[in-house]
């Protein structure tokens, strides 16, 4: 349901109310109302989405002011959901940037089915990723099926590799962000679908699952602005230690940076072993992994976002890395491979359990200078300041070292009483693109505290330098 429908649901109970609004109230709910774009012709732009939700919010604003609410228009109040604000609460690096330009659509659809509403708020496809934000009741949980069942393009089913984010909002709803990569182009425009079937609903401490239909339809428009695409004919090639990368292609848009390649890879980088599953419990295996990191012409990394392959019977892997986008002027990436190393337990039936015992440091935490604190092999953390004020309280820092993606959120503050101070990823900025500085915000904590932070210590993986493969850009 978009503002225009919540508009005229709050309008009909209004004139459906037996309580009779003075003159003036009335008056200006109806200058409000002549002055909402019609959303139904016109593809709503943010600035237009951004302008409704201003005059909904100052015309309920008005209304709770006056004290003029029935109890039909309260019951319209409660379902409105906080339009627009999925992608930007539970956004990654990529969205966030894709919001901050103005390029996602806002849908506001909402669908109720056994007492249940779901709202599809915000949709953006770029050609690399399509991603969908949605807003629910924070007491239920989607049960999503496979991917392949859950999206269609124009009718068709879209076989993608999927990932989602999801955070508590403070209003008791809950945004949440679904996250498909396609393995095949998806056309420039298209009818999606949007469907599940299952839902969860936690009442009083039980979980009890829930049979609907919750199926949204919407067109979508790919972006074309500040897309670039470099192909390699033929492929970018790097061999060592039996592992060969062919680089196809680099895509760099306003939501992400892509990189496909092909992969040959030895079989200890292969988690699907055959043999695993009667290893016996308790038993200790080493686990190795190929990730990759994509270092631009400054030297930054890029946050890693999602990482999707498919592979036929005899053929190289296609894989697709993603990362977030360019926001500085670089001319070449250096696409880096690193053998991941961790130790897993056995649990006899084929699964395996982190047999790795994270390690943790303390250090007091001063609150008029910077302090350093090592992160193990990977490298430090520097806090460089810390704000109380009476709701949140603010941290600067910055990261450096080999693993900044990881580094920046290992951390924690304790007071002397063991209570900690942890903080959500989202809640989070960086104030800086050429270093890895964040500004993040905890919960309110008393300004006379005696402070420690805790620092995980983490280990620096190989980088195997010998398969280093430099990408110029068509730029």
């Amino acid at each position: 349901m978009n503002e225009q429908l919540w508009g005229r649901k709050i309008q009909s109970e209004l004139d459906s109310s037996s309580i009779a609004l003075p003159a003036l109230v009335r008056d200006r709910m109806d200058g409000v109302y002549s002055q909402l774009p019609d959303f139904a012709t016109k593809r709503a732009n943010r600035k237009r989405i951004l302008w409704a939700s201003a005059c909904v919010i100052l015309l309920l604003a008005g209304i709770f002011a006056m004290g003029f609410v029935s109890p039909a228009m309260a019951k319209v109040l409660r379902q409105i959901p906080v339009i627009g604000s999925a992608f930007q609460t539970v956004g990654d690096a990529g969205i966030q940037h894709a919001v901050e330009r103005g390029l996602a659509s806002t849908v506001d659809q909402t669908v109720e089915d056994e007492g249940v509403a779901v709202t599809l708020d915000q949709v953006i496809y770029d050609g690399t990723r399509l991603s969908i934000g949605i807003l629910h009741s924070s007491d239920i949980t989607i049960l999503i099926p496979g991917s392949s069942e859950m999206i269609r393009a124009d009718g068709r089913e879209i076989n993608a590799s999927m990932g989602g984010s999801t955070k508590a909002l403070a209003d008791g709803m809950t945004a949440t962000i679904y996250k498909f990569t396609p393995t095949e182009p998806l056309p420039e425009r298209f009818k999606l679908d949007f469907h599940f079937n299952e839902v969860s609903m936690n009442k009083d401490g039980r979980s009890e699952k829930i049979a609907g239909n919750w199926w949204f339809t919407t067109p979508v428009v790919k972006i074309t602005e500040g897309v670039t695409v470099t192909p390699f004919d033929p492929p970018l090639i790097r061999e060592h230690d039996g592992i060969r990368i062919a680089v196809t292609e680099v895509t760099t848009t306003p939501l992400t940076t892509q990189v496909a390649f092909e992969l040959v890879e030895p079989a200890m980088f292969d988690s699907m072993l055959p043999g695993r599953e009667v290893v016996p419990k308790g038993e200790i295996v080493v686990d190795h992994r190929l990730d990759y990191e994509l270092l631009d012409s400054n030297g930054l990394s890029l946050e890693p976002l999602s990482m999707s392959w498919s592979q036929k019977a005899g053929e190289p892997a296609k894989v697709v890395a993603l990362f977030a986008p360019v926001t500085m002027d670089v001319q070449s990436f250096t696409l880096r491979t690193i053998d991941r190393v961790d130790k897993m337990r056995s649990r006899g039936d084929g699964s395996f359990d982190g047999a790795s015992t994270p390690q943790i440091s303390y250090a007091e935490l001063p609150l008029d200078t910077p302090i350093s604190v090592k992160q193990g092999e990977a490298g430090e953390i520097v806090f460089k300041s810390i704000l109380f004020e009476k709701d949140q309280t603010w941290i600067e820092y910055e990261v450096r070292g080999t693993e900044p993606y990881i580094q920046d959120g290992a951390w924690w503050l304790e007071n002397d009483e063991g209570e900690q101070y942890r903080f959500d990823r989202y809640d989070r900025t960086r104030v800086s693109q050429d270093s890895y500085d964040y500004k993040v915000k905890l919960p309110a904590i008393p300004s006379n505290e005696s402070l420690k932070v805790a620092v995980y210590q983490i280990k620096s993986d190989e980088r195997k330098k010998q398969l280093d493969i430099q990408l110029p850009l068509n730029r």
